[in-house]
């Protein structure tokens, strides 16, 4: 009994979620797709995209679920192919206007000021130096590398000390015996 009841929280869980939300909105348009039908990818300000069915068939779309309350606006040159091959138009979430798929801004935007912002950012792409922008990519495996190589340089350093002491030591121990005062029978030396 409590494997059935949790086996109904989690089918319950997986039908209200996100995914099998827009996996059903996909299948359902993709079979569709022919009679006019299409997408509308409502970008959501957590990130995640919503899929809404709707007919691209006059200027105000009403999404499949009729809702009255949500309308949205066709704009020919805002439709482009999703990933799935289906038209597709993108909206934020609270915003009328659909989003130029090309240049990423909202459509009431002017195209003189759409231009504007291409153009700054296509000089500020190629304004980037080409190694400034590959340390920017590599800077952990650069750090890893220095502190290996500062940490093989400490590891030689104490052993040479190490090393070093004990050379010092042979040596103190040579020098004691060399400077040792000796006793020399000097009977026999004169004979």
């Amino acid at each position: 009994m409590v494997l059935m009841v949790i086996l109904g929280f989690f089918t319950f869980v997986i039908f209200k979620g996100v995914g099998f939300r827009n996996l059903f909105a996909i299948f359902k348009t993709k079979i569709r797709r022919r009679k006019g039908w299409g997408l509308i990818r409502m970008l959501h300000l957590t990130g995640y995209p919503q899929y809404i069915p709707v007919i691209f068939d006059s200027e105000q779309l009403v999404p499949f679920p009729k809702n009255k309350e949500e309308k949205y606006i066709l704009k020919r040159y805002c439709i482009y192919e999703n990933e799935y091959g289906i038209p597709t138009i993108d909206y934020r979430k609270g915003e009328a206007d659909p989003i130029d798929y090309r240049a990423g801004v909202q459509t009431v935007t002017s195209p003189k000021v759409l231009g504007n912002l291409q153009a700054r950012a296509i000089k500020a792409e190629s304004s980037i130096d080409p190694g400034m922008e590959w340390l920017k990519n590599n800077w952990k495996t650069i750090g890893i590398g220095v502190l290996i190589f500062v940490g093989i340089a400490a590891f030689g350093f104490i052993n040479l000390l190490e090393t070093n002491s004990a050379m010092a030591q042979q040596l103190a121990l040579v020098a004691k015996d060399v400077s040792r005062n000796s006793i020399i029978n000097a009977t026999t030396l004169g004979k």
